[in-house]
């Protein structure tokens, strides 16, 4: 599995523009955003989803450097996974989902592990009630 991200609003010379596109492959998944403590990560291997199931994990992904923050959201996210050969030897990366990574609805300490929505309609709403 992949996660390919691409785009942002910064100008030539961000740090993002010279970081992307770039392709991040996983490494590990968690059972939750909140790991118990005494639970380790288990890194990336294969698991099986039975037809017409779900699995839910936390997948982490690893980026290389060039080092970028992120700053210059939203970006195009887009999760890549690996197919089973449909003929004879050929394997091939197919798209499951894009979405926006809005990166530029946080605010605050970006390095807390806080779960939000990429939603911007849900922050237009509560405007109103939180100012």
């Amino acid at each position: 599995m992949t996660l390919r991200l691409s785009g942002g609003a910064g100008g030539e010379n961000s740090a993002d523009h010279k970081a992307l596109p770039k392709r991040m492959f996983w490494i590990a998944f968690h059972g939750s955003v909140y790991p118990e403590s005494d639970k380790h990560r288990q890194y990336a291997m294969p698991f099986a989803v039975e037809g017409r199931n779900s699995v839910e994990r936390v997948i982490e992904f690893q980026w290389a450097t060039p080092e970028t923050q992120l700053r210059d959201g939203p970006y195009s996210a887009s999760v890549e996974v690996l197919v089973l050969p449909q003929s004879w030897g050929r394997r091939r990366w197919r798209t499951t989902c894009t979405f926006p990574l809005r990166t530029d609805l946080w605010s605050g300490n970006r390095n807390a592990l806080i779960p939000r929505t990429n939603d911007p309609e849900f922050y237009e709403a509560i405007k109103d009630v939180t100012g």
